[in-house]
């Protein structure tokens, strides 16, 4: 079985993004939290979350053969990925998208700069 459409949700200290891709990389959606009518701090306010959210399952029920789907999930934390759960992976559940896998790719930002261990 082939997952022929990849969602990524992108979670930054400044803004929210989302982008849909075919299995070949391709991007055939693109959105931003500033991009959805947000600016400045707003952009990374709840509402500005589900209305993006809200962008993407829009965009999902136009997309052909869109029956299953890859998840990947980027700087999501824990509260953030309830509003997910109750706002998109609800949604998609209705619309009988089948989310058969969720990635997690949590990068922790380091500037280089490590305590030194005491010996």
């Amino acid at each position: 079985m082939t997952i022929p459409y990849t969602v990524h949700i992108k979670m930054y200290r400044v803004n929210f993004f989302g982008i849909i891709s075919e299995g070949d990389g391709n991007s055939v959606f693109s959105k931003s939290s500033g991009s959805v009518g947000f600016k400045q701090m707003t952009k990374r306010s709840l509402v500005a979350f589900n209305s993006l959210l809200t962008a993407i399952v829009q965009k999902l029920v136009s997309l052909p053969n869109c029956k299953n789907i890859l998840l990947v999930l980027t700087g999501v934390k824990k509260d953030a990925f309830r509003e997910l759960f109750k706002n998109f992976i609800a949604k998609i559940n209705k619309l009988n998208i089948k989310l058969r896998c969720i990635d997690f790719d949590d990068k922790v930002a380091h500037n280089g700069c490590r305590k030194k261990l005491l010996a």
